[in-house]
């Protein structure tokens, strides 16, 4: 029986270096939280040949972590969210894809980067949220 068939389904894994970086990182807790959370919602198929793994997260860039679940679900304030979400960007644990504009049918997408591997170094390429100046959503305004 192959140990690694039902990996995508069963739970989530992680490498030991990054277990090892989040332990060794001023993050909060509610950001090592939102990663786990992250680590749940990506697809993984595997892509390996001739019976070596090669795990693939096939929903990178695509995956949804709305506000609103994070607070309905898992009790997680917007506010305590966005800072996470902002420590995990700057760590190079997380990047977004595509910043959603408040909208149902706009959400941001987000990809699980391994620019953290590169932290600490000159290579590492450091990246912030843009805040979102649209205007979109429900505002004052409109």
């Amino acid at each position: 029986m192959n140990p690694h068939k039902h990996l995508s389904s069963n739970g989530i894994f992680l490498e030991k270096a990054s277990i090892n970086f989040l332990a060794s990182k001023r993050l909060t807790k509610t950001a090592v939280i939102v990663f786990l959370l992250f680590h749940k919602k990506r697809k993984l198929k595997n892509m390996g040949r001739n019976g070596k793994a090669r795990w693939v997260i096939v929903n990178n860039g695509e995956i949804v972590f709305p506000y609103c679940e994070a607070k309905k679900q898992h009790g997680i304030p917007a506010s305590t969210f966005s800072k996470a979400i902002d420590q995990l960007i700057e760590f190079g644990l997380i990047d977004i894809n595509h910043q959603g504009g408040r909208m149902v049918k706009d959400m941001t997408t987000y990809f699980i980067s391994d620019r953290w591997k590169k932290y600490g170094t000159p290579d590492f390429e450091k990246i912030k949220r843009i805040k979102d100046t649209r205007g979109l959503g429900f505002t004052a305004k409109n």
